[in-house]
């Protein structure tokens, strides 16, 4: 409401739930006010720069997935927790891509938990609630590194290494993530790199562009293209950030 009253050119955003900021939204385009929004969809936007939430979780799914088919096949229990974030509408395909996907490709994978936790602290506090019950637990899937992080640090606690059969898999190719990847005899297996710099970047490019030359017609749409890490990529400079 502030951007839109003093005459701002151009707005971005990222919305928590668009719904929420839809009548602002068309407010700001009917004074003439190039929007745009990055990473989470703002459906009435000049532009969306964003994410399609369910393969961005089938790919940390995937990731995860041909790690437990190539270390655990002939395990008859697979047990996996998946840290969500199905506090916010719009992320919660995430965790239904990661936990299809898991289903889909390894038959042996039960899913014990899924909880939403997309803080190092909160992530930490559910794994550790989830190997109380399940102390024999193998994967936990995040659908962001911050709750991966802290799953990863509940299981390091615990005593997990990598001679044991667990792994950590996450997404947003942090450096947090890719440290804790590199260390030695490490757990955490994985996480999935979207690009977050060259997003912001072009997104604001596109903004000035409209702001120079005329908001578009119609909307436009770029989605972000994830590419998975596993630790293998990673160690070998196959992955680059």
């Amino acid at each position: 409401e502030s951007l839109i009253n003093d005459n701002y050119n151009g707005i971005m955003i990222s919305p928590i739930d668009q719904n929420a900021t839809a009548a602002l939204i068309d407010k700001a385009k009917d004074e003439n006010i190039a929007v745009s929004c990055v990473a989470q969809s703002q459906d009435n936007a000049d532009m969306r720069y964003i994410v399609d939430e369910y393969e961005y979780g089938s790919i940390i799914g995937e990731n995860a997935a041909n790690w437990i088919n190539e270390n655990l096949k002939d395990q008859e229990k697979v047990k996996v927790a998946i840290i969500s974030q199905d506090n916010v509408e719009a992320v919660i395909p995430r965790g239904d891509g990661v936990q299809e996907t898991l289903e889909k490709m390894c038959p042996n994978v039960e899913i014990v938990s899924r909880q939403a936790g997309d803080t190092p602290e909160a992530g930490m506090k559910i794994i550790e609630g989830v190997l109380q019950q399940t102390p024999d637990l193998n994967i936990v899937a995040a659908v962001n590194d911050s709750g991966g992080i802290g799953g990863y640090q509940a299981l390091v606690a615990a005593g997990f290494t990598g001679e044991d059969p667990v792994a950590v898999f996450s997404g947003d190719a942090t450096d947090e993530a890719l440290n804790a990847m590199k260390e030695d005899n490490t757990i955490y297996r994985g996480t999935v790199d979207l690009n977050p710099y060259g997003a912001g970047f072009e997104s604001a490019e596109k903004l000035f562009e409209y702001v120079k030359n005329g908001r578009p017609t119609e909307q436009e749409d770029i989605f972000l293209k994830p590419v998975a890490v596993p630790l293998k990529d990673l160690l070998d400079g196959t992955y680059k950030k």
